[in-house]
């Protein structure tokens, strides 16, 4: 294939060059190859040679005026992945993420998703997530997002985000966070968002091969990922998702065993400390099914809000109990924990979509690895036991060590629960 200027801007310079010479050894009376060469036969020379040139080589590109510019990235990629049948549920997000990641110059992505009451949650993240994302709390808060960071350093609104469609740069004015923002659209109403990361872009032995081209617009990603989502949400509904409750969003029971013996297999291994919450709520079965759904939904949002994103949450064996794994947990900082996990249930009882004729009691009982227990149905008995005596003393949280004066005390219990 013949190679094309990208202007004309070689040809004119060649003209330039070629006339001056010709014309400095006329004026020295020196021609270059012709002594009877004169300047109309060098001009009627130089036009015919131009002329060949232009229709050998063609024209350089231009686009078209009022053209659409050509789409980033051909789809076809995004839509075999919405594709694929046999995609396990729990790589679903995951998945969709390192797809996106692997087509842009980011350097990480994180997907949230927000709740009805606005709090803010990261469903999946793939990529250098760095430490000031990682600890940012999202929140939506009267049609502005809102973003809480760590260590009590304040928080950032971005303003009319509940109408927002195109992506927005963030460039954070209390830490070095710097993000592209993409917004998503739900069926039903829901919202959630994009958190990119800038970065270099990353090619290398593991990018999929033809995924080294243009980057995919924000409308695409977008779309992409409210399909990714609603996938995600429509086998929940219909009870395929893998081990995956439809009402609470929450990982079933049925895999609490493997996940439980997993951590604390991990836990023996790096010799780090582990915590199992387990909560019920009091009473539960008496309330009528829109009030035990109201509060499964507050507890499932409280657990959200209030742990992190490597801790796993479980709906529990029994109706109105749920599970919680914190890795790398001590008692200690347990208990914290729990006390968010209490407020922000508390909270959320207390909103106007709140049962108000039926009103539930929520008891968190505790146990560590290694303190309490070293294996994992040791450890599980004793958080049962934690559990089971707090609610025989009407305490909302108590821990096995508290319990047993080996740590902690009865005052890790928060009062007020409603």
């Amino acid at each position: 294939m013949k190679r094309r200027f990208p202007s004309q801007t070689a040809y004119l310079f060649g003209n330039l060059v070629i006339l001056c010479l010709l014309l400095l050894g006329l004026w020295r009376g020196q021609p270059v190859w012709d002594t009877t060469l004169r300047l109309p036969n060098l001009l009627v020379i130089l036009v015919i040679l131009n002329t060949v040139m232009i229709f050998r080589e063609g024209w350089p590109e231009r686009p078209a005026a009022g053209r659409a510019p050509r789409p980033g990235r051909d789809l076809a990629p995004l839509r075999r992945f919405l594709a694929d049948p046999g995609l396990p549920d729990d790589r679903l997000l995951p998945g969709a993420l390192e797809l996106l990641l692997a087509q842009t110059r980011g350097a990480g992505l994180a997907l949230v998703l927000f709740e009805e009451s606005g709090t803010g949650n990261q469903l999946a993240a793939t990529g250098a997530i760095p430490p000031q994302l990682a600890g940012v709390r999202w929140s939506l808060r009267k049609g502005e997002l809102v973003l809480r960071h760590p260590g009590n350093l304040g928080e950032e609104t971005i303003p009319g985000w509940d109408a927002a469609l195109a992506p927005r740069r963030f460039r954070s004015s209390v830490t070095v966070l710097a993000l592209t923002l993409i917004p998503l659209h739900l069926i039903g109403g829901r919202r959630g968002l994009l958190a990119a990361v800038a970065g270099p872009r990353r090619i290398d032995a593991a990018t999929p091969a033809g995924l080294a081209g243009p980057v995919p617009a924000p409308e695409q990603v977008a779309l992409f990922l409210e399909g990714v989502l609603d996938l995600h949400f429509t086998r929940a509904q219909a009870g395929e998702g893998k081990f995956l409750d439809p009402r609470t969003g929450l990982r079933r029971y049925e895999s609490f065993r493997d996940s439980f013996e997993t951590e604390i297999e991990r836990s023996e291994r790096y010799n780090q400390s582990m915590t199992l919450l387990l909560l019920t709520l009091v009473p539960f079965e008496e309330f009528p099914e829109p009030a035990r759904e109201a509060y499964a939904k507050a507890v499932a949002s409280a657990l959200r809000a209030s742990l992190r994103r490597l801790d796993i949450m479980f709906c529990g064996k029994e109706p109105g109990g749920f599970a919680a794994i914190l890795t790398e947990t001590n008692a200690e900082i347990a208990r914290l924990v729990a006390g968010r996990v209490l407020s922000a249930f508390q909270k959320q009882v207390q909103g106007k979509d709140a049962p108000r004729e039926h009103r539930a009691r929520l008891h968190i009982g505790s146990a560590t690895y290694p303190s309490d227990a070293t294996h994992d149905a040791g450890l599980l008995e004793k958080a049962e036991e934690a559990l089971a005596a707090a609610r025989a003393r009407d305490v909302p949280i108590l821990a096995y060590g508290a319990l047993h004066g080996t740590g902690g005390g009865e005052g890790d219990a928060v009062r007020g629960n409603p």
